[in-house]
C-alpha cells in the first residue's frame, strides 16, 4: 500500500527516488535493522513528500513515528541514499522547478508551496541545485 502510494507520488511530482525495492532487499541481506523501522522511515518518507511545504525537524519526526532520532537519520540514509535533508531538499526543488514551469504561480508562492519563508533563501538554494536562478529556469524550460 505504502509502495504503490509512494509510486503515484514520484510520477505526479516526476521524481524519481532510489528504487526502494532493491534498497530494501540489500538492506534484508546484510541487516541489523528491525523490519519495523525499515517500513517506519519509507512512512516517515512518504508524510515529508506529501508535506513539502512544512518545515518538520527531525524530533517531530522522531515523535510521531515513534523512533529515536539517531536512528531515524541512519535508516533513512541506508535505505534511501542519501541524509534526510538531502533526499528532501531534492524533492523540494523538483517541486519547485515543476512549479516554475507549469504554473503561474510568482517565486515567493511558489517558495512557500516547497517549504521556504524567505524567497531569496529560496532562490539561493534552487540556484545552487539547477545552476540557475528560478525566473533563468523558468525562461528556459519554456512558461514564461
Amino acid at each position: 500500500k505504502s509502495q504503490a502510494l509512494h509510486s503515484i507520488i514520484e510520477k505526479l511530482m516526476s521524481i524519481n527516488c532510489p528504487d526502494f525495492d532493491s534498497k530494501h532487499e540489500k538492506i534484508n541481506e546484510n541487516s541489523e535493522y528491525l523490519e519495523n523501522q525499515v517500513g517506519r522511515i519509507k512512512k516517515v518518507h512518504d508524510y515529508l513528500t506529501q508535506n513539502l511545504s512544512k518545515r518538520i525537524t527531525i524530533e517531530e519526526l522522531s515523535k510521531t513515528f515513534a523512533m529515536n532520532p539517531t536512528t531515524l537519520k541512519t535508516v533513512f540514509k541506508d535505505v534511501y541514499g542519501s541524509s534526510l535533508a538531502a533526499h528532501i531538499k531534492e524533492h523540494r526543488m523538483e517541486k519547485a522547478a515543476e512549479l516554475l514551469v507549469h504554473s503561474q504561480l510568482p517565486v515567493n508562492q511558489i517558495a512557500q508551496e516547497v517549504g521556504y519563508e524567505s524567497q531569496s533563501k529560496f532562490s539561493s538554494v534552487f540556484k545552487d541545485f539547477y545552476k540557475l536562478s528560478p525566473m533563468e529556469y523558468k525562461k528556459r524550460h519554456g512558461s514564461l
